[in-house]
């Protein structure tokens, strides 16, 4: 996640492409996802994430994991 920034990242047009990917990976894919881990993630993204998890299925929204240290 090095390089993500508020300002080009958390667009309108960004975040409806994010909601487009999250029904497409919940509606095609149920299930599959056993982990999912983020690193590096910058202190602003605690926000955007804050909407995207709302949009998530609480299953798969508990296997994601954000990891600041490798």
């Amino acid at each position: 996640m090095n390089g993500w920034s508020l300002r080009k990242h958390a667009t309108p047009f960004a975040m409806r492409l994010v909601l487009e990917l999250v029904h497409i990976i919940q509606a095609q894919n149920p299930e599959r996802l056993f982990k999912c881990m983020l690193f590096n993630m910058p202190m602003m993204f605690s926000s955007t994430w804050r909407v995207i998890k709302s949009w998530l299925d609480p299953v798969v929204a508990a296997k994601i994991q954000f990891v600041s240290d490798t």
